[in-house]
């Protein structure tokens, strides 16, 4: 499946509350829900203002893609 604009994802946050969002766009790095933002290619939320990001940042969500 390719994922595009207008796709529902799987927030987990904190790994264990699910919370489903809407992809906003998509560029060459992430993966645009609304005001956040995910890795590309490992689904970790990036979020400077908290530090978070992929590795070696920690993160306090991800996101699943849809089967």
């Amino acid at each position: 499946m390719t994922l595009g604009r207008g796709d529902v994802v799987t927030r987990m946050l904190a790994g264990t509350i699910p919370m489903r969002m809407r992809v906003s766009r998509i560029d060459t790095q992430f993966i645009h829900c609304g005001s956040y933002k995910f890795d590309l290619f490992i689904g970790a939320e990036v979020d400077e203002m908290l530090g978070w990001g992929s590795p070696p940042l920690m993160t306090g969500s991800f996101i699943i893609l849809p089967l």
